[in-house]
Order: structure tokens, then sequence, then C-alpha cells
């Protein structure tokens, strides 16, 4: 059992300065996601700690109250409020060949979905991927919420809640009040000042829609130590990362079989690391499986190659990204560089999305480093928005032909996970300010914006592609076992991003028909800033993917600003591995917000330890195995990640070899040990902490 923290951990990165500096989407959006922040900060953090099996919802769905604001919102699941239906187009083996089986709709007991534990501890959310320029994100008292019905015991907290609000900021309690695209509709009755435009008889543009045959393709993709061939210490660490934090959340997704990983790693890989990489990989079962007629079914390649299809920096310039029929063609034409997986497989696939009907499929690309790892339910939620946008004809919920209106600043907050509540809550203390104003200079007042509905046509055409990328995640951090003992399993902080992409989960989907060299390639820290405020005309789409919910229901479905890049809020997404095997040297130790959070808030750390366990299936006995092996072997695989500095297609910072060379320098002094005092790597003779 983890131990809470008491005090700020002890790392071994603890002697790198982090950089700093913000992302700004625009004025307007940062004000409004700076007054979310100022607000926020104040609370605690929310994570919910356990993840349903793989039976039940893949995020888990539940209201969060937060007694600085006294509102409630939700975090769900990325699904409708009951979940009394799934729809999921599958990409599957069968007979020899891929096909795509018929979408249907499978009904699912509601029984099946009851979460089993009622989540009650708090989490925190800040940094991002460089533990610098991130918007923070916190909220108190997490209250379960079970196939959108409120326990009475939860209606008892919602009920507090909603009394202590001040009445002028009372939300009411419409069906809408979630955060989400029906927060934008009101439940109130229509003003006769409304202004309502002609009804359309569809709100999608069926013309721009692929067919009725048209079929997901999911393509994991990993590197592991590509332009790395020889670093043996290096690669043995990451190894251990690999089959610590990567491989379990891979191989429990609840999308697993539907799903195709290609590992990528260098040609001249060292054989004794490929052979122990294939062996970690069928020992877990991660390379085949059998199909219903028992033919053996390849579901992991281990492939030898310096390419890569869906990492922005690649360093061919033949590489053409996004494209599955040239990845397939390229591994086909050298079949000894597929270290792992059946070739006879791959060319199954590549002759059946060859045929013209190709052009109606939906090709998704998902990026996962060998060191970070995905929620379980991750890789089956990016399955299904995909249907919502690119196949909206085949989803479950029918999009509105008509929608409120709303600036694309308010959007982008919303899809950001900024709450409605907290956007009307400061919209009224604006008009308000703005009346008194007027009042005092003589002027005439205009009604408050949110009694003057605007009633807008909404004709969904779907994108010719689009991004994902996950919003809410944690970090593991590597400690010193010797003289941090009660963090033998390493430790956890959480991290929630506004304005930046972390690495893990960044996706890519895109249509059969469509040239991928038209799509933009973006690093993970350009994703938000250059999407977002070019709008959907970018990747070809009009209109909102916007629904109506089932009365009673909780709202869950992701907000949609209307453009080319979609934020994952409904869940904790990612963990990533913070440890100095890292290329960049960015973020490998907690930063000051992160360590003062759990200084404050000590009892969140066993809520994260439980999201670990049941949301990303992680051993608690291989993180301490790992942490273990890291303060064993930590010198030479800084030596040797210093080596592999600037090496083509991995960072090439002057500050991350700096730092790496303290790691060296230490390994020259002799009877002694190190230690982290206010924050650095400092020497302590006879592993004695230095006074």
């Amino acid at each position: 059992m983890a131990q809470p923290n008491h005090g700020p951990p002890e790392t071994y990165a603890s002697a790198f300065v982090n950089q700093s500096g913000n992302e700004k989407l625009n004025r307007q959006i940062h004000v409004i996601i700076s007054s979310a922040l100022a607000l926020f900060l104040i609370s605690a953090f929310v994570l919910v700690a356990m993840l349903p099996s793989p039976n039940e919802r893949p995020f888990p769905h539940v209201v969060i109250r937060s007694p600085e604001t006294n509102l409630v919102v939700v975090w769900g699941d990325g699904g409708n409020g009951d979940k009394s239906s799934l729809v999921r187009q599958r990409f599957r083996h069968s007979k020899g060949k891929y096909v795509g089986t018929e979408v249907a709709k499978t009904e699912v007991p509601k029984e099946t979905l009851k979460l089993k534990e009622k989540p009650t501890q708090d989490i925190g959310d800040v940094g991002d991927e460089s533990n610098s320029g991130d918007d923070v994100i916190g909220q108190d008292d997490i209250i379960n919420y079970d196939d959108g019905e409120i326990s009475s015991d939860e209606s008892d907290a919602v009920a507090e809640t909603n009394t202590e609000a001040d009445p002028a900021d009372d939300v009411g309690n419409s069906q809408n009040e979630t955060g989400d695209e029906d927060g934008i509709i009101s439940d109130e009755e229509n003003d006769p000042n409304d202004m309502v435009y002609d009804d359309d008889e569809t709100s999608i543009d069926e013309s721009m829609t692929p067919g009725d045959d048209s079929r997901l393709i999911h393509v994991l993709e990993t590197r592991f130590m590509q332009n790395q061939p020889n670093l043996v210490e290096l690669a043995k660490a990451r190894l251990h990362l690999f089959k610590t934090i990567c491989l379990p959340t891979i191989i429990h997704q609840s999308a697993w079989g539907d799903f195709l990983w290609i590992i990528r790693t260098d040609p001249e890989l060292h054989i004794e690391i490929k052979e122990e990489l294939v062996h970690i990989l069928n020992e877990a079962g991660a390379l085949t499986k059998k199909d219903e007629n028992g033919k053996e079914e390849t579901l992991t390649y281990v492939i030898g190659s310096n390419d890569n299809y869906v990492v922005s920096n690649v360093t061919a310039i033949n590489v053409q990204p996004f494209d599955i029929r040239a990845m397939l063609s390229d591994a086909l034409s050298n079949p000894e560089t597929i270290f792992a997986g059946k070739a006879a497989s791959m060319k199954d696939l590549f002759d059946d999305i060859s045929q013209p009907r190709f052009e109606n499929d939906v090709v998704i690309w998902t990026r996962l480093d060998a060191d970070d790892g995905l929620n379980r339910g991750f890789l089956a939620y990016i399955q299904d928005e995909a249907i919502r946008y690119f196949i909206p004809q085949r989803y479950r919920k029918k999009i509105l032909t008509e929608i409120y209106y709303e600036t694309q600043q308010r959007l982008m907050a919303l899809s950001a996970g900024i709450p409605k509540e907290m956007l009307d809550k400061r919209d009224r203390k604006l008009e308000k300010e703005e009346r008194k104003k007027a009042m005092a200079a003589g002027l005439p007042t205009k009604p408050p914006v949110s009694d003057a509905k605007v009633i807008i046509k909404n004709v969904y055409k779907p994108p010719k592609w689009t991004y994902w990328c996950a919003g809410r995640n944690l970090d593991w951090f590597v400690t010193d076992p010797l003289h941090d003992p009660q963090h033998k399993n390493g430790t956890v902080f959480p991290v929630v991003h506004v304005n930046v992409c972390v690495t893990p989960g960044v996706t890519i989907a895109l249509r059969g028909s469509f040239d991928p060299l038209e799509i933009p390639r973006l690093d993970h820290d350009q994703i938000i800033s250059y999407l977002r405020p070019k709008g959907g005309p970018l990747c070809g789409r009009t209109g909102r993917s916007v629904f109506d919910i089932d009365e009673g229901g909780a709202r869950s479905y992701q907000v949609d600003d209307g453009s080319c890049f979609h934020l994952v809020t409904v869940g904790i997404a990612a963990v990533r591995s913070r440890t100095p095997t890292s290329a960049g040297m960015l973020g490998v130790n907690p930063d000051f917000t992160q360590r003062e959070y759990i200084r404050k808030n000590s009892n969140l750390t066993s809520t994260m330890w439980k999201s670990m366990k049941n949301e990303f299936r992680i051993s608690d006995r291989q993180l301490v195995e790992t942490n273990l092996y890291f303060a064993d072997h930590i010198y030479d695989i800084a030596m040797e990640n210093a080596r592999g500095q600037c090496t083509a297609g991995h960072s090439c910072k002057s500050s991350a070899k700096d730092s790496l060379q303290r790691f060296v320098d230490l390994k020259d002094e002799k009877g002694v040990g190190f230690d982290v005092v206010n924050g650095r790597i400092v020497v302590s003779e006879n592993n004695m902490t230095p006074k």
C-alpha cells in the first residue's frame, strides 16, 4: 500500500530547473481561462479513484462540487447519460481478412454500468509538458454519479450546495448545467423576443459523410530507442519503464484487439535489447491472438525503422505522414525489419485497404511513447468520438438542427474544460457592471445576454481530419529509496492541460479519401495554439456536433467548439513517467505548484495511486522494482542519455546535457551518496543527508 506524501518528495530529478513560458490562444480566451484559474486555484482537485471493469463505461461519471464557488459540474464518460446503448465500429480480422463489422446498436444492461466504488478523494491538476506555462483547474468534493442518477446521499450534498449559492448566481435545475454541449441550451421557456431561424430537415450534410460501409482503422504508434541502437544501459532502463508503465495500460485497453499496435525501434538495435523487447510482449500475450476460427491474428508489430508516421519531427523526408498504406508498404518491402508480427497478416490488411471502399473508411493514428501509458478506456473513447465526428449518421445520438448561439471564445473555454456555470457567473457579473455604468451615465441599458437567446441553424459537415489530445493526466517520478523509504514505488503528481498538449495520446483521424500530406503536422506544444483559432474551415467542417439529452440523464459529451481539435477532459487520460531517461530532460521533477498541492493535500496521494492501479492497471510491485533499478543504475543511465542527446529525432537542449552531466560528475565521487535539498541534488557523505 502506497504511503501518503509527507512534504515535498525527494527525487533524482530535483536538480533540474524547469523551463517557463505561457501558451496563449488569444486575448479573449486567455482572459476567460485566467479568470477560471484564479477561482479554481484555491480549490483541491478531483480524480476518480476507481475505473469500472471492461464491461462498464471507460471513463467514470462523477459530479463535482466546489464549495468556494457553489457550482456543480460533471466529469463525464464520453457517452450518453444512462449508457443504455453503445455503437462502435470495429475493424477485426475474420477468416484471414481484415473486415469492418456492421455497426449496430448494442443494448447494454444498465446494471452493468454501476460504479462499484464511490470515489471520495480529491486530486489536483497542474503543470504542462515542460512543467511551465500550464493552466490549473481545481475543484473540491467528489460525488459519485451512477448512470445519470444521483443517489439520495449525493442529492443532499448537491441540494446543500445549491442552497448555499447566491440566488442571483443560481443556475437552476436544468438538465443542461453540466459544462458540455447542452450547457448551451437552457430548459427555460422560449422568450417572445428570441430570434429563431427556419428549421432544417436534417442537421447533417449527408453528401459529405462517408458511406454506410465505413470502417475505423486505428493505429497506435510507439517509439523505442530510435537512432540510439547501442545505448544498452539506457535501453535497459527504458525496457523497465515499458514493461511497468506502457505495456499494462495497452493490453488492458477496453478496445484491445480493435487497433493495431506498431512499435518502432532502430533497425540496428542491440540484439539483446531486441530479443528482450519481443520476449516481454510475447510473455504478456500482446503479439497475437486467435480469432473465432482458430487462426492467429497479429495484434502488435515490432518494426526496425527510424521513420515515424505520427510524430512531427520525423527524420526522413520521404516519409508520408498519416498514410497507412505507405506505412504498410514500406514495412512489407523490407520484411526482415519486421522483428515481431506476421508479415502475412500485414499483407492481408494492406490488400484490404487498397480497395476502393477504403475511401469511406476513417483512419486513426494515436501516439504513445514507450515510457508513458493511457487510461484503459482512452482508445475506445477515441474510436467512439471518431464515429461521432466522422460518421455522425451512425452515432447513437442525433445532432440538433438548431442550437443556441455561443461566441467562439466561449466555446473554446468550454471545450478546454472551463465549466459553463463559471462562464455564466462571469458574464452576469460583467453585464451587471456594464448596466450600472450605463445607468450612472444616464444611458439606456441592454437586456442581459443570458436573456437574449439566439437560435441558429446547425448543418453539420464532418471534418476531413481532426486532432485530439489528453487534457488531464498523472506524472510518475522515480525517487531515491535509500533516502526516501516512504516512496519506494516513486511518487505521483496530478497535471491538467488547457493550452498545450502532452505527447501521450495525441491522435489524428482522417477520412480515407483525404490526402494525408495536407494535414498540418504539428509538435505537441503547437497543436492547440495553431488549430483552435483557425476554426472548422481549416479541416473542411461546418456546424457543431451538439446533441439533446435523455430526460433525467446526465451530460457527458465533450464540448465541440467547431474547430479541428478536441481536448479530452472527460477523465484522467494519460500517465507520463518522468525519469532521467527522458530525451529532453524537461519535467523530470515535480514543479513547485505540484509539490505545494501535495504538501497541503497529502490525502490526494492515495487517490492517485488507486487511479494508477484501477484506471491504468499499473502494478505497485513493478513500480517498486523499476524504482529500485533506477536507484542502482542512475549514473550509467544518465551517462548514456547524455551520449544520446542530439541524435536524430531526439531533443538537443544544452540544459538537458548539463543536467545529465550532474549525475555523471557525481558518479566520480567515492564513498558518497546523494540527496535532495531545496530542490537540488547534493552529495552526502556516508549516506547521511547534509545539514
